[in-house]
């Protein structure tokens, strides 16, 4: 199948939850087995003696892998089969309306059981990977702008049990404060800690 004969694979109720909410829980991607595969290949990542090295990030419970100092991006031919998903390529480009779409960032992020005494309390501050250039100062508001994240889970999570935390309705959050001043762009350190939205 090329790109250009990407099928549609959600319902019009999933593409409405998508751009109300701003994510969807996409099911099936990976079957188990598939799933245990790779959560094996990035534990292994992990030296044994959890002696973490100096150029990958740690915190909180947190680690951030780095293939090579500075590189965060995983794409050894291990990997490629999840940047070559068919079902998650076909949700984007019914999403973007396009199929013409790039694949730019393979960074992982494993999270260890982090249980803290407030559940505010996140091993990352809330924020926005936004690629528009850092100099620009305020957003377009167009599709050709939109940049998503598909998540793979290869673990099952509980309900605030960590891993990616999402607001619903958040982008037309950070949508209506952007707008509402100069430089939008330039908000909250560029969007990168935004103190104030409540996760879930």
């Amino acid at each position: 199948m090329t790109a250009t004969q990407t099928e549609p694979v959600l319902n019009q109720e999933e593409i409405d939850t998508f751009w109300s909410q701003g994510y969807l829980v996409i099911r099936g991607v990976l079957t188990r087995e598939e799933a245990r595969h790779f959560a094996h290949l990035i534990l292994d990542l992990l030296p044994r003696d959890l002696s973490i090295p100096e150029h990958w990030e740690a915190f909180d419970g947190r680690f951030k892998p780095f293939n090579t100092p500075g590189n965060q991006t995983f794409d050894g031919p291990e990997f490629v089969p999840l940047y070559q998903n068919e079902r998650l390529y076909a949700v984007m480009a019914q999403l973007l309306e396009s199929p013409r779409l790039l694949v730019r960032d393979g960074s992982l992020a494993i999270t260890m059981r982090n249980d803290t005494p407030h559940e505010s309390e996140l091993s990352q501050d809330l924020h926005l990977d936004p690629a528009v250039p850092e100099e620009v100062d305020e957003f377009l508001f167009t599709p050709e702008e939109v940049e998503m994240g598909g998540c793979f889970y290869f673990t099952d999570v509980e309900s605030h049990g960590g891993g990616i935390h999402v607001v619903p309705g958040g982008h037309h959050i950070v949508e209506k404060e952007a707008r509402a001043v100069p430089r939008g762009r330039q908000l909250y350190d560029k969007w990168r800690n935004i103190p104030h939205l409540k996760t879930v």
